[in-house]
């Protein structure tokens, strides 16, 4: 779903008010998840003018520069629920996880701004990488990051075919194409970004087709291997025919 929301009372004080309640919903995701759904954007309290296009364009243009430098871009957001509620005192119960379905029938997004920060590869993982290549194992990178991100650290890495135009496949890409379609594809890809699990299975099941053996490891994300090729990203996954 790329985004999650918790719910929440906010509460509004005054000289001549004891203080009006309402539920507001409080979103974080990635950018590209949340973008399309704001339809304002947030300026100052109680100023929140429409999202035009030309603000939109910015605002992604900004988070895609960032995300180049290899910094994960986190947005946030939020809406107003219809209805006043009455002035409660805040409790932890107030904030409360919401599924999917409830998200769904949130009314337009108001965007707040996005975040930067930066999860450098852990100690060690460069060299690794040089070494396994070296020895002739394919090392690609899949990662939940947007493609700017998985590509930028795939690059420090020193990820052979992360230069490749060609090299990244996202997820939009992958839900378009058949096992047979992936299993032609994946070995001249070097990083998957914005993956789910079930498209980590159908990697792996790709490289299994092209008779690859292959394992994984990671740290969060994951890296994959071909072993004779391999793969390596926030997870490592190591194949060898």
């Amino acid at each position: 779903m790329k985004s999650m929301a918790v719910s929440g009372t906010h509460t509004t004080l005054s000289p001549t008010s004891t203080g009006n309640s309402h539920l507001v919903y409080y979103v974080k995701g990635s950018i590209d998840a949340l973008l399309s759904r704001c339809k304002f954007y947030h300026v100052a309290e109680g100023s929140t003018p429409p999202l035009d296009p030309n603000v939109r364009s910015g605002i992604a243009a900004k988070a895609q520069a960032v995300a180049t430098r290899g910094l994960r871009v986190i947005a946030m957001a939020y809406s107003n629920a219809e209805g006043i509620l009455p002035s409660r005192p805040s409790t932890p119960s107030s904030n409360n996880a919401i599924d999917h379905t409830e998200k769904e029938k949130l009314a337009p997004l108001v965007f707040a701004g996005f975040v930067a920060m930066y999860d450098p590869p852990r100690k060690g993982v460069a060299d690794a990488i040089s070494l396994l290549q070296g020895s002739g194992v394919q090392v690609v990178m899949i990662t939940g990051d947007a493609e700017e991100t998985a590509l930028s650290i795939a690059k420090s890495l020193g990820l052979r075919g992360a230069t490749n135009p060609n090299a990244c496949l996202t997820s939009a890409t992958l839900d378009r194409m058949n096992a047979s379609q992936l299993s032609e594809r994946v070995g001249g890809v070097s990083v998957f970004a914005r993956v789910s699990p079930k498209h980590k299975m159908a990697i792996v099941e790709a490289f299994q087709a092209r008779g690859a053996v292959v394992a994984m490891t990671g740290d969060g994300g994951e890296w994959f291997c071909r072993l004779d090729s391999v793969l390596f990203v926030h997870v490592l996954l190591f194949v060898m025919q």
